[in-house]
């Protein structure tokens, strides 16, 4: 340890001693701009520059990478310089994936740190506006060329956590996601979600919403009510209508599994197929496949819209309690 010179030692000298520690020990992590735009070239965003500012729009083109590191967080924040007619704020940053975007513990290898996990985080930044709880950013789009991977982290306060569009690949896997209007939506896109579990606060839209393509959907919490926040999970949030939305989109080629997932606790409109409720089901098309098996439902609206049904599955479903089955 290096000591003062005796010199210094008094009123000032003391004060000096006394800090100096603190201002040695207190050294901050430095934030880092997030591109926006155009990513030109392949990016790896790491723990060492995280956490990172997203202030913008970013779009990881067809045939450029943008790897994000386990133990990244990024933060984003949007601009008040364009509001509409209410005063709120509708530049929302998104990150649109035209390209490859692979998140988190992508590759396979040993991901976990010795402290435990190290996943990754897409939040809000905590003083970015009126919106800071939810809404605050747009969320993920994932464009018909794009492949989107993401396992072992958090995605909250958006828009949309995800939306993966025709032709386009999404891996989810080990993920979190709250407090968003919307949580994952699948448009005729090869989607696969596991392990997740997405607790929507604040949902206004739809928890999980498939509408054809290719979904594997499986081990999944989807919950309207309970909240990691809440002291015992147990208060109701009027807000969590809507449940979970599978629909064949009339495509034939269109192949549902929906299987081993908790789908539990939605305040549902009984009675109304297309609106609210745990499960809602629509499917059009006789060739299609969509098997719903060994999951549990409780509290809510079990709905089957009209539709055929050759090929349909629904074997060890049940519903634990106060479920209502709109055929």
């Amino acid at each position: 340890m290096q000591f003062l010179p005796k010199s210094f030692i008094g009123t000032a000298g003391f004060f000096a001693v006394l800090v100096l520690p603190l201002a040695v020990g207190s050294k901050a992590r430095a934030e880092t701009e997030a591109p926006t735009g155009d990513l030109l070239d392949d990016e790896t965003w790491t723990k060492n520059d995280s956490p990172y500012i997203l202030r913008g729009d970013l779009t990881i083109p067809e045939g450029v990478t943008l790897t994000v590191e386990p133990g990244v967080e990024v933060r984003a924040w949007y601009s008040d310089t364009i509001t509409n007619e209410q005063g709120w704020s509708e530049d929302y940053p998104d990150i649109i994936v035209a390209g490859t975007l692979n998140v988190g513990c992508v590759s396979g290898g040993l991901c976990a740190t010795a402290e435990g996990q190290d996943p990754v985080t897409f939040r809000a930044a905590a003083d970015s506006g009126q919106f800071a709880d939810y809404d605050s950013w747009g969320g993920f789009q994932v464009w018909p060329t794009g492949s989107f991977t993401f396992i072992d982290g958090t995605i909250q306060n958006s828009k949309t956590a995800v939306q993966c569009e025709a032709g386009s690949t999404c891996v989810l896997k080990e993920l979190l996601i709250r407090d968003t209007l919307n949580g994952v939506i699948s448009n005729q896109a090869s989607l696969t979600l596991s392990e997740c579990s997405i607790w929507d606060k604040y949902a206004e839209g739809w928890h999980l919403k498939v509408s054809g393509g290719d979904a594997n959907i499986y081990k999944n919490s989807i919950n309207g009510r309970i909240h990691p926040d809440t002291p015992n999970n147990l208060v109701a949030y009027d807000k969590g209508k809507f449940g979970v939305w599978l629909d064949d989109n009339t495509d034939d080629n269109s192949i549902i599994f929906f299987s081993k997932n908790n789908v539990v606790y939605f305040d549902g409109q009984t009675g109304v197929k297309s609106d609210g409720g745990l499960l809602q089901l629509r499917k059009s098309s006789s060739a299609s496949v969509m098997e719903i098996t060994r999951n549990i439902f409780k509290d809510g609206v079990l709905g089957y819209s009209a539709g055929t049904f050759d090929s349909w599955s629904h074997g060890w479903d049940y519903c634990v309690v106060g479920c209502n089955k709109d055929q």
